[in-house]
């Protein structure tokens, strides 16, 4: 069977990867993935927004639902228009936004 995935930039494109490094979080050892993100644009109710913000906060984007087992570890926008909000969660949750894909998904 082939597979061939074809990305086009639309609104927001999103790409989130996984890297196979887990990360020992307690002596129970659960498991935590480390993720890049690769976004058009990060606004308010962008599709970056409400994809991405799910790895920040909870399922629910309340702090309600449950954390996400995966971690951002970086990010990065194609562009920065006004309103953008990567800047901010990027302070807040302490990861790394790059100015080329490359750079956010070689650490």
């Amino acid at each position: 069977m082939r597979m061939r995935m074809r990305l086009r930039l639309g609104f927001s494109l999103v790409a989130v990867v996984a890297t196979l490094l887990p990360v020992v979080a307690s002596a129970r050892e659960i498991h935590v993935k480390k993720v890049a993100a690769l976004t058009t644009v990060y606004r308010h109710n962008s599709h970056g927004d409400i994809i991405i913000s799910r790895l920040l906060q909870t399922d629910t984007l309340d702090g309600k639902g449950k954390d996400s087992p995966l971690k951002l570890v970086s990010l990065y926008t194609d562009q920065v228009p006004d309103g953008d909000t990567s800047r901010m969660l990027s302070a807040s949750h302490r990861f790394p936004i790059f100015d080329t894909i490359e750079g956010a998904l070689t650490l």
